[in-house]
């Protein structure tokens, strides 16, 4: 288990030195690079421990200079990760004891360089050492002007880290936005000056009302509570947690303002109507033990009695919106659709939903059914009408769903579901057979259709109904035509697959570019400030520096200047802003077409391959097919490190906390969720996960495409259902609109990044058969 743990720290992120070792791990790895199968060295891949050399590993100490310049070693502890070997790598990996460490070993005269004192001063901050921080920082922008704004920046954060109230209130008083008066006037607060933190207060209060965060107006006003109670002023204070208490109750700034309100006033004890309030806004946000709670005051609260109809079906929400227990939910709006008949149609449509959610679908049908006969006016009708057939439709009851879409349509011919009605009907009659009425729906949804990309898909899709009506000549020109249209896209990758079925030759997958000469070429290098904080690591504010040069660049090379700019950015690590400027720079007739040397940085820019020893270590480690990662990592975060889902999904690969839990796990390795934000921890995770997902649904890419969006349970559910189905069918029955979309994209930049790494014969070629029997397991994450 250590060997192999080792192992995988080493190949992941390639931290022992060059020559430390020999090669190793031979056994364990699936490296088909050509000069490691020799055994010969290879400086960009990671390197490898022999089974024998782990315990001589450990005995290898380090030398390192504490923080008196006094020479140490540190000697290697084989069950913990070994960590980078210079502080640009380790600033990258978020681990700041080791970059601190390099950077007190590196020479004296790189210690002086402005960018090094800066990255020092941050690194201390970021390991709680601010005093040592401001240190280290001193002078700095007189030194070194270019970096007078990061260190004002930095040195206001160290100076709130270390309570320093004056300088806090100095810098964050002044800027222009709310949340940074907040952190001015919490400053003031925790130092007691109330008077001046009131003022502060007011104003910020005042200013939130025209935000649109209502977290940013709970904290204002749980602030503003905080200092008035502190002054005595009791009035103002009961105003403002009456406000979080009734209309901020959702935020976590308002935890406990009820309770506040009811110390500073018996007489402001929340009333059973409020607390029915509070317990709906919970539910609404899915917070069961919140709801819980409010039912369980509102027992004995003041006030009229509420109906019991309203406290079921408030906890029946709670458990739907929370996702902990569908049975549970299904029984209770059942129970409070018995109660009363105000609101019985929605309870109903959520019984029914719930019990769909529990995977209960036949008890669905009918409970949404009954629903149609009984409130054939109501909108919830609609809705249960539809759902009804779409259960069917998932279920792979494909005759059924053909029938009960057809019913929906003559019976709600102008209902809010016609949409999707429409197409779902299309692929079930595909599905079913059915394909001359498939083809004709299938051609109509296409003519109608305001999006370009459901153009191709359609248009597939009306080939292969052409293909089933036995239309072989017009089908072969259909599939032709999406490959013509489409190029290395899923939907071509899949008409190229119906053409080898029917025997007929492929077309090339993408039509090469018309000759031209090529153009002369744009070199433009990184300003000074952006280069020296890309050197050091840190590579998010090098990005950032870099978008304050973007209107130089674009008029010192004019009509080239999408090409500039993707070129500059090209020279760093990551691809979050490069990316964002593809859209505008990049023209779609140049994709339309191969690659030449005029439009190859058109297709660089808009297929970036960031953090690319990274990805190609995680990669060989998992033995991920190539370049999938970055297929995924394209369309889950548009290649941002840093970003958050409303969902809570993190990184560059877009993992979720309860998935990174897990796969730390399995890994071995204490999880720490502030990494989840550095690339090379995120990939590797990611990484690991594409691994697991493939190796369920026997290395099927799609399939894990599908499950990675979706979640495992529910991709086998889709083919449990529909495994028999062709593989261009099977995807275009996928209910989720958002997965559905997913594994379109994602197969379709899997198919262009493997065609920019190896041409035509580097992209895969799919078959349209599904391999039968593959499922999640029961504890599939």
């Amino acid at each position: 288990m250590l060997f192999r743990q080792t192992c995988r720290w080493v190949r992941a992120l390639s931290l022992c030195a060059p020559g430390l070792l020999a090669a190793g791990c031979a056994g364990h790895s699936t490296s088909t690079t050509p000069e490691l199968s020799k055994g010969s060295r290879n400086e960009d891949a990671p390197l490898t421990l022999a089974s024998g050399e782990v315990g001589r590993l450990a005995a290898i100490p380090v030398k390192v200079a504490d923080l008196q310049g006094r020479s140490v070693d540190i000697p290697l502890e084989p069950k913990q990760p070994i960590g980078p070997l210079s502080y640009p790598e380790a600033v990258r990996l978020r681990d700041w004891q080791a970059a601190l460490r390099f950077l007190d070993a590196a020479p004296a005269k790189e210690q002086a360089r402005p960018e090094v004192r800066y990255l020092r001063g941050r690194v201390l901050l970021e390991l709680g050492d601010p005093e040592r921080a401001l240190i280290a920082v001193k002078d700095l922008e007189a030194d070194a002007p270019m970096f007078a704004a990061e260190v004002r920046q930095l040195r206001a954060e160290a100076h709130l880290a270390a309570g320093h109230t004056d300088e806090v209130v100095a810098f964050y008083g002044t800027q222009s936005d709310v949340p940074s008066w907040l952190v001015a006037a919490r400053a003031l607060a925790d130092a007691e000056r109330w008077a001046e933190a009131r003022v502060w207060a007011d104003k910020i209060v005042a200013a939130s009302m025209k935000q649109r965060s209502q977290s940013v107006r709970a904290e204002a006003r749980a602030l503003r509570a905080r200092i008035a109670e502190a002054q005595g002023h009791r009035n103002q204070a009961i105003l403002d947690y009456r406000w979080l208490a009734l209309d901020g109750a959702t935020q976590a700034a308002a935890v406990g303002a009820d309770e506040a309100l009811e110390r500073l006033d018996a007489k402001q004890r929340l009333t059973r109507q409020q607390r029915m309030q509070r317990a709906e806004a919970f539910a609404e946000a899915g917070a069961l033990e919140n709801v819980e709670r409010e039912l369980e005051l509102l027992k004995d609260a003041p006030g009229p009695k509420v109906d019991e109809a309203d406290t079921v079906a408030v906890l029946a929400r709670a458990y739907y919106r929370s996702r902990r227990d569908y049975a549970r939910a299904a029984e209770l709006y059942g129970r409070a659709a018995k109660l009363s008949p105000v609101g019985r149609d929605r309870n109903s449509y959520f019984e029914a939903s719930s019990l769909s959610r529990a995977h209960r679908d036949s008890e669905a049908i009918e409970k949404y059914e009954a629903l149609v006969k009984r409130f054939p006016r109501s909108g919830w009708a609609d809705s249960a009408h539809y759902s009804a057939a779409r259960l069917r439709f998932i279920d792979g009851q494909w005759q059924a769903a053909v029938k009960a879409y057809e019913d929906y349509l003559k019976r709600r011919p102008n209902g809010r579901n016609v949409e999707s009605v429409n197409y779902e009907l299309a692929v079930a009659r595909l599905a079913a057979g059915q394909f001359a009425q498939a083809e004709v729906e299938l051609r109509l949804l296409r003519s109608k259709t305001k999006s370009a990309f459901l153009v191709p898909r359609l248009l597939q899709l009306e080939g292969v109904a052409q293909q089933g009506a036995g239309k072989r000549s017009a089908a072969v020109e259909t599939f032709r035509r999406v490959i013509a249209e489409r190029p290395l896209s899923f939907e071509a990758l899949v008409a190229a697959a119906r053409l080898r079925q029917l025997g007929e030759p492929e077309p090339p997958l993408i039509a090469p570019a018309p000759p031209e000469p090529p153009p002369e070429p744009v070199r433009p290098t990184l300003p000074d400030k952006v280069a020296r904080l890309h050197a050091v690591g840190l590579d998010a504010e090098a990005e950032e520096q870099l978008r304050q040069h973007e209107s130089e660049l674009r008029r010192e090379y004019g009509v080239r200047s999408g090409e500039a700019l993707c070129q500059t950015y090209g020279q760093l690590r990551s691809a979050r802003r490069r990316y964002q400027i593809a859209h505008s720079a990049v023209s779609s007739d140049a994709l339309a077409v191969a690659p030449s040397p005029a439009t190859a940085w058109q297709w660089d820019c808009i297929y970036p391959q960031p953090y690319e020893k990274v990805v190609a270590r995680a990669e060989e480690e998992h033995s991920l097919p190539q370049h999938f990662i970055y297929a995924v990592m394209r369309q889950e975060s548009a290649f941002s490190a840093t970003v958050e889902s409303p969902a809570g999904a993190v990184g560059l690969m877009q993992i979720i906390d309860p998935t990174a839990r897990n796969i730390a796990s399995e890994l071995d390795e204490t999880y720490d969720p502030s990494l989840m934000r550095a690339p090379a921890v995120n990939v590797r995770f990611g990484a690991y996960y594409l691994r697991r997902l493939l190796d369920m649904f026997g290395e099927q890419p799609y399939l894990a495409a599908a499950a990675y969006n979706a979640g495992p349970h529910a991709a086998t559910r889709w083919l449990h259902a529909g495994e028999e189905l062709p593989l261009d069918v099977f995807v275009a029955r996928i209910p989720y609109t958002e997965t559905r979309g997913y594994v379109y994209r994602v197969m379709g930049n899997w198919a262009r990044y493997t065609y920019l790494a190896g041409g035509a014969d580097a992209v895969p070629r799919l078959s349209l058969e599904i391999p039968r029997g593959l499922r999640a397991p029961a504890d599939a994450y």
